[in-house]
């Protein structure tokens, strides 16, 4: 649910209408617009109705690690890296 289809949607729009810009080179930051999203996920996650947590999206920008792309949606995954993490 972190990037399902409602999330990327609010992402899309947010761009259109908070005339915001993507953080496209620097790993690690989420950028402007990321930071609308992340208060989105946020927001819902205070109903304590999902059984999974929405991550918050520690950067925009993927790592690139032997040909796969790494997005850390937690501090502990972002601290740890690609290698530490379960896929």
């Amino acid at each position: 649910m972190t990037m399902g289809y409602g999330i990327t949607t609010l992402h899309e729009i947010s761009h259109m209408y908070n005339d915001l810009e993507d953080q496209s080179v620097i790993y690690g930051v989420p950028g402007p617009n990321e930071k609308v999203i992340n208060t989105i996920r946020t927001e819902l996650d205070t109903t304590g109705s999902f059984k999974l947590s929405f991550g918050q999206r520690k950067s925009y920008s993927p790592l690139d690690v032997g040909g796969v792309n790494f997005s850390p949606f937690s501090s502990e995954a972002y601290k740890k890296g690609p290698s530490k993490v379960d896929p």
